[in-house]
This record gives structure tokens, C-alpha cells and sequence, in this order.
């Protein structure tokens, strides 16, 4: 089913808790586990990556995927994907990461709105 009114929920990762001394668990830990379905999921290659064959989940980052998919954080932590710098800071800039690569391949452009920034933080000199 891939109805947008559809609601599943199923477990990938969750935590488990221990301890040697079971009536306080004063002594307890917790580890993330993952759930049969994450291991099989997180071994096999099942996701699409830029060069159209399929990956194993850590060898990806959410970048990877193929526009139509949803960028999920959580599933991707819990899949153990590649979290790439480009990425995060694409995130917490507000910008496409295409657009960070894009510039990458492109100094020509990146010197280009360096001087146009500087150019709009110097006072205008005009009287007015």
C-alpha cells in the first residue's frame, strides 16, 4: 500500500535496557537494538543510490536518494547511513544540498557571491 492515508509503524531500532540486579535495575544500562526487520534491513542493498544500482543502507546518505523519496533522520541514524558534512550543513543552512555541490564544482560561482557579499556589507557611501 502507498496511500498517504496510511499509517505503519514498524521497528527498526529500540532501546533495551539491563541489569544484574532485577528487582531495582539500579545498576541498569541501555544499548540501542536493532529489530530483525533493521538487521535485515541495514545488511541488504535495497536502496537506490545516484548511479541507479542498489546500496546497503551505510553506504548512503540521505543525499543519495532519488528526489521522490522522504528524507527521514531518524530511520536514517537507525540504518546507520553515511551523515556527510555537505549534508548537515545543508540542513542547518536552509540550502539544497544540490546547490552546495553544485557550487563546489563551480569556484568561479562561490568567488562570485563572495563578492557580492561583501559588496552589500559595505556601507552604500551615498548620501540620502
Amino acid at each position: 500500500m502507498n496511500s498517504s492515508s496510511d499509517t505503519a509503524s514498524i521497528t527498526i531500532q529500540s532501546q533495551c535496557e539491563a541489569s544484574s540486579v532485577l528487582q531495582s535495575f539500579s545498576d541498569s544500562s541501555q544499548e540501542a537494538v536493532l529489530s530483525a526487520i533493521g538487521e535485515a534491513a541495514e545488511r541488504e542493498a535495497w536502496l537506490p543510490g545516484r548511479d541507479e544500482a542498489f546500496h546497503r543502507p551505510g553506504e548512503l546518505s540521505l543525499d543519495d536518494l532519488p528526489p521522490t523519496y522522504t528524507r527521514d533522520d531518524g530511520l536514517a541514524h537507525a540504518l546507520h547511513m553515511l551523515r556527510p558534512v555537505v549534508a548537515d550543513a545543508a540542513r542547518q543552512l536552509g540550502i539544497a544540498p544540490e546547490i552546495l555541490w553544485a557550487l563546489s564544482a563551480h569556484p568561479d560561482l562561490v568567488a562570485l557571491i563572495e563578492r557580492e557579499l561583501a559588496a552589500r556589507a559595505r556601507p552604500s557611501g551615498r548620501g540620502g
